[in-house]
């Protein structure tokens, strides 16, 4: 089953929340309003260097920020990993894996 792509809601819900204009957003990236505005609408899409910009500007995975839907889940854990302290993180890796063996044992 193909994926369908929403890069323009995604790119609209990061805006949102990160508190974040398309100018700002076209500042960070070197490009116009106007571009990210097209690819909010669907007019044109953002070449893969862009892709790559957003996703670290964002906090999320380029596959979260084309296909959203499922994917966002991955984003959310990252950003919030990413404010825990060494130990913390660990934990969360440690229960990651468990769940994984966990869910190839059923």
């Amino acid at each position: 089953m193909s994926k369908r792509v929403v890069i323009g809601n995604m790119i609209r819900y990061f805006l949102k929340e990160n508190k974040m204009t398309m100018k700002q957003l076209g500042n960070e990236l070197g490009k116009s309003e106007s571009n990210i505005s097209k690819w909010i609408s669907g007019a044109s899409t953002p070449q893969a260097k862009e892709l790559a910009k957003m996703s670290f500007i964002f906090n999320t995975d380029i596959d979260t920020l084309m296909f959203g839907n499922n994917s966002l889940i991955i984003g959310n854990i990252v950003k919030v990993v990413k404010e825990l302290d060494a130990d913390h993180q660990e934990k969360v890796y440690d229960f990651a894996k468990y769940q994984l063996l966990e869910q190839k044992s059923k």
